[in-house]
């Protein structure tokens, strides 16, 4: 079970943070889309903020090869 504490949901929000700033360095789609939304991933400061994320569908980053990892 997920430990709803305030520590785990700030280490989360810290995760989640990191990753949306990291994918708008490597794909240029996403940091377009960010802008266009006008979304800032390092604005986000605590969980309840994260709503504020943009979604963006699994799929539609695999369709359209936007993925932001190293292919092996």
């Amino acid at each position: 079970a997920f430990d709803y504490s305030d520590k785990t949901l700030a280490l989360f929000a810290e995760a989640m943070k990191y990753a949306l700033e990291y994918q708008a360095k490597k794909s240029s789609f996403l940091k377009k889309y960010y802008k266009t939304l006008g979304f800032k991933p390092e604005s986000l400061k605590k969980y309840s903020e994260l709503e504020r994320a943009p979604f963006v569908f699994v799929n539609g980053l695999k369709e359209r090869d936007l993925t932001t990892i190293n292919k092996k």
